[in-house]
């Protein structure tokens, strides 16, 4: 798969590039975690359900279990 940068946007938004989004089968509403490493690298891993309480009406599993 081709390396292409992401883009912090004037909001301070990122996207998720298609190709990795289709390999993770992410959805909108899915909820991810993150962990930054000693090198300044980034880990991305899904995440069940979100703790957030701003993020919850928007997490798909909240929506699909009511568990959140």
């Amino acid at each position: 798969m081709k390396k292409r940068p992401i883009i912090i946007t004037v909001t301070n938004a990122i996207t998720i590039p298609k190709k990795v989004r289709a390999l993770l089968d992410l959805q909108p509403g899915d909820c991810l975690d993150y962990e930054v490493m000693v090198n300044g690298s980034i880990i991305l891993a899904r995440k069940d359900c979100c703790e957030s309480r701003e993020l919850r009406p928007t997490c798909k599993l909240a929506r699909l279990t009511q568990k959140c």
